[in-house]
């Protein structure tokens, strides 16, 4: 599927075809050996790269001024989310998805972890040291013991009926909140509607 997709592009003849390192590098160099320019924006760690990335796209496209104004707009939205809520009264969570059989976090240097910092959390995995996308193990979760955990939808039930983990203090409080998973993984400029839904899950509408 992803090769017949490679193959629409190159017959489209793009003047540019942008990229980062989600794509598979065989993929890329098909690419390049179909004659077409190829942007690598790099890896995707929150807000840390997308600034960047939308200066870079900016620039490419011959409007800077536009990419800064873009950037500018997405920083002041991001911060007026839970501009309400003082440093001292924001509550704890994480993030947490379940793959298989693993127990997988979003934490610092990914957009998870900006989200939930713009949504009016303190992310409770990188307080303690997590970073990128850490697999927990049982005992992990069960020690950061977050009030609220965001995940997905459908695990906000399988993962308090998992063994021990209904000790949770998110999961005795009912404090389990899933956001649509479109929302979550998205990287981008998507970014600032899924903080906007985890502050509306946590913190309620009128917040």
């Amino acid at each position: 599927e992803h090769a017949r997709d490679i193959e629409t592009i190159i017959e489209l003849r793009p003047d540019i075809v942008f990229i980062n390192n989600f794509i598979d590098r065989r993929q890329v160099e098909r690419l390049k050996e179909a004659g077409l320019n190829v942007f690598d924006l790099g890896p995707m760690r929150g807000l840390e790269t997308l600034l960047p990335n939308i200066a870079q796209l900016a620039s490419v496209l011959g409007l800077p001024g536009r990419g800064q104004a873009l950037a500018d707009q997405l920083v002041r939205k991001l911060d007026a989310v839970s501009a309400e809520i003082p440093d001292d009264q924001r509550r704890r969570g994480l993030y947490v998805g379940i793959h298989g059989d693993r127990l997988y976090g979003g934490t610092a240097g990914t957009s998870f972890h900006d989200v939930l910092l713009a949504a009016g959390l303190v992310d409770v995995a990188a307080e303690a040291g997590f970073d990128g996308w850490p697999a927990f193990t049982n005992e992990q979760l069960l020690s950061l013991d977050p009030p609220w955990i965001i995940t997905n939808p459908g695990t906000e039930r399988s993962l308090c009926r998992h063994p021990g983990f209904e000790s949770l203090a998110a999961c005795k409080a009912g404090q389990v909140r899933s956001i649509e998973t479109h929302l979550l993984t998205d990287p981008g400029l998507g970014m600032l509607q899924a903080a906007e839904a985890v502050h509306a899950a946590v913190y309620g509408d009128g917040a």
